[in-house]
């Protein structure tokens, strides 16, 4: 008697396998990997006949046949479903997916922008990453966001997933914080936005043309204000609009330029001199709440005699003080702080020079002034200091360091204290 094993897929049950390995097969139809155990020669489930080795050819043709039909209908029912998944920009995902599977057809991430965001009680990192797929045809854009003090992952999501052709056609995303909220300008047409703690999606990119008559109809592009919680939108139709992300107002252009003018008033604030022996300059100017200018545009010293006798551009000078005990090299200025200031410079030249972190108080003595490894790790690039961008809440400093990629620092005001430091690297393997 000859004997003939009959082999099914455990999955779908379809007798079209072929063998990969001992004991190995895979299905030809709905691509399973699977394992058979050997079998004694009397197990009676897989021992036939030879006069029956006919028949099951021929059934086993019917049978294909049919597993064919029903795979088919039930792959093009998941590919549809999976399709939609995955374009949808509100799609819910697992906060704590893996972003990288080995098995995956994506490439390794992308790291393409990030944040520091800080509430009362709260601090985190906004990490952006862009990943495509091997064959660059699709791609998606990944939010990570991170405890900067355990350095631990709080939650991950996949936001958006783009076919070849709207990356081709369309710009990419652009991601950036405003009222609790990390929003995205998609596809020039619409604005989504996640919340900073667990990325659940809170504004849709139907939100304006529900809520608003005005834009209906449809938008035709949508840009961030710089330095400033407001989205310009323009409409299909051209119209503009100005979009508060604060109060969450729309409002027209005619209405904007009359509502949303800075209100200025004349402070009093300190200056410094643009040269690396600086003075301490005092000076009132017309400027609103959020006037972050630190230096006077002064580049020869012979021009500070002039300087007490007439209104200096925009400035009224009031007192003028050298500071000769330091030299500034390649000074960077992070924020104001008590009307003082506070900054990064060189002790020299030389390309082993400490970088210092100092805070100089409206009368131009240094409070605190720190020069440690960290700092040195973090700001210290070839050429000086790495360029930075700086904010004060709630007494702390947070700089942003625009390294590729980026780091994150932030600084106690009161004592110069660090109170904790971020660097991408330290979690790349969990992205």
């Amino acid at each position: 008697m000859q004997r003939v094993e009959k082999i099914e897929c455990s999955n779908c049950g379809a007798a079209n396998v072929f063998k990969t390995g001992p004991n190995e097969y895979k299905c030809n139809y709905c691509q399973t990997d699977f394992t058979i155990n050997p079998r004694n020669n009397s197990d009676p489930i897989n021992t036939l006949n030879s006069s029956q080795v006919q028949d099951i050819s021929t059934n086993t043709s019917t049978k294909a046949l049919k597993y064919v039909i029903l795979l088919g209908g039930v792959m093009a029912i998941l590919c549809v479903v999976g399709v939609f998944i995955l374009m949808k920009p509100n799609s819910k995902f697992d906060n704590q997916i893996k972003i990288v599977d080995s098995n995956s057809s994506y490439q390794k991430p992308q790291f393409e922008d990030g944040f520091i965001y800080s509430a009362s009680n709260y601090e985190s990192i906004v990490l952006v990453y862009k990943q495509q797929t091997k064959s660059l045809d699709s791609a998606r854009n990944v939010l990570v966001i991170i405890n900067p003090k355990t350095k631990k992952i709080i939650a991950q999501k996949i936001v958006i997933v783009d076919t070849w052709q709207m990356l081709t056609f369309n710009k990419p995303a652009k991601f950036y914080l405003g009222n609790n909220l990390i929003y995205c300008n998609y596809q020039d047409s619409g604005l989504i936005a996640f919340n900073l703690t667990n990325l659940n999606q809170e504004m849709f990119s139907n939100y304006f043309s529900k809520n608003y008559k005005d834009l209906k109809d449809g938008i035709a592009k949508v840009t961030k204000e710089h330095g400033k919680p407001i989205v310009k939108i323009t409409s299909n139709f051209g119209g503009t609009y100005y979009f508060n992300l604060q109060f969450k107002q729309l409002l027209s252009g005619v209405e904007y330029s009359k509502k949303e003018k800075p209100n200025y008033q004349i402070q009093s604030k300190i200056f410094f001199s643009q040269n690396e022996n600086p003075f301490l300059i005092v000076a009132e100017k017309k400027c609103n709440s959020v006037d972050n200018e630190f230096i006077l545009p002064i580049k020869d010293t012979s021009e500070i005699k002039n300087l007490l006798v007439k209104k200096y551009n925009f400035y009224t000078i009031k007192s003028v003080k050298a500071i000769p005990s330091k030299t500034y090299f390649n000074a960077q200025f992070y924020a104001r702080y008590q009307d003082g200031i506070i900054l990064s410079y060189k002790d020299n030249l030389s390309e082993k020079a400490n970088i210092n972190l100092e805070f100089i108080n409206k009368e131009g003595v240094s409070q605190w002034s720190i020069h440690n490894e960290t700092v040195q790790k973090l700001l210290k690039s070839e050429s000086g200091i790495i360029s930075s961008e700086g904010f004060i809440n709630n007494s702390k400093l947070y700089l942003t360091i625009n390294s590729y990629p980026k780091k994150f620092i932030c600084i106690n005001c009161l004592n110069g204290i660090i109170d904790w430091n971020f660097n991408i690297e330290e979690i790349k393997n969990e992205i």
